[in-house]
């Protein structure tokens, strides 16, 4: 079990969310790249269509969540809530942490991400 910890001005936490160990995990990508986690694998059948699809057999590794997280981590520093949702798959999801509304399309992933920019917040992996 991790934490993420996200601090804003003066280094004040703004928030710590316990992160559960690695699921088996659904991207949407071409085959030979590699995209932003989506929504763990439930075995629930989705409207995902086949083409696009590509479910990953092996978990992920430490060094590719890293990387994933600095793509983000850097986008967040842009301080553009544009630049950060266009981390975030076109069907992708987000349940973000100060707020009990899912947002799952781009216009209200980039909706959240203006308040929440306006913490100056950063992430690290501890």
């Amino acid at each position: 079990l991790s934490v993420q910890v996200f601090q804003g001005p003066n280094n004040m936490a703004v928030n710590t969310v316990p992160q559960a160990p690695p699921a088996p995990i659904v991207a949407t990508a071409p085959a030979n790249t590699l995209a932003m986690p989506q929504i763990p694998a439930t075995g629930v059948p989705t409207a995902a269509s086949n083409a696009g699809v590509v479910v990953l057999s092996q978990p992920i590794t430490k060094a590719e969540v890293r990387n994933l997280f600095e793509l983000w981590n850097d986008a967040l520093k842009t301080g553009d809530p544009g630049t950060v949702a266009k981390r975030y798959a076109k069907d992708g999801v987000l349940l973000p942490t100060l707020s009990d509304v899912p947002r799952n399309d781009f216009e209200a992933i980039k909706d959240y991400f203006v308040g929440f920019l306006s913490k100056m917040p950063t992430g690290k992996i501890l």
